[in-house]
């Protein structure tokens, strides 16, 4: 991990990390696909809830601009797809966010 540029200092953090399937690798993809992951926390969170590097494409490939571990967590959390993203706006509800679009997401 510590190759990959993610510091683990905690046996329980390496546990966590093993637990969800983090590698260097996935890591190392994240960091490609544009997506800063800056802790064992983020990767681990991102992970738990299934987020990986063609997640974050296709988000952006649907304008949706991710930036950070929190929001890519949030919207894989409540489920909102790049498919979501352009169907809301086909209806003519603007996204202009992540926060936009897991708002929606939560209440569809």
């Amino acid at each position: 991990m510590r190759e990959a540029g993610l510091e683990v200092n905690t046996a329980q953090a390496a546990q966590g990390l093993a637990a969800v399937g983090v590698t260097p690798e996935f890591i190392r993809e994240m960091r490609d696909a544009g997506l800063p992951v800056e802790s064992a926390e983020e990767a681990q969170g991102l992970a738990a809830v299934g987020v990986k590097a063609e997640f974050i494409r296709e988000m952006r490939d649907a304008g949706l601009d991710v930036q950070s571990a929190q929001e890519a967590q949030g919207l894989a959390a409540v489920g909102v797809t790049a498919a979501f993203v352009r169907e809301m706006r086909d209806a003519g509800l603007p996204i202009e966010s992540a926060e936009d679009a897991q708002g929606l997401a939560a209440v569809a």
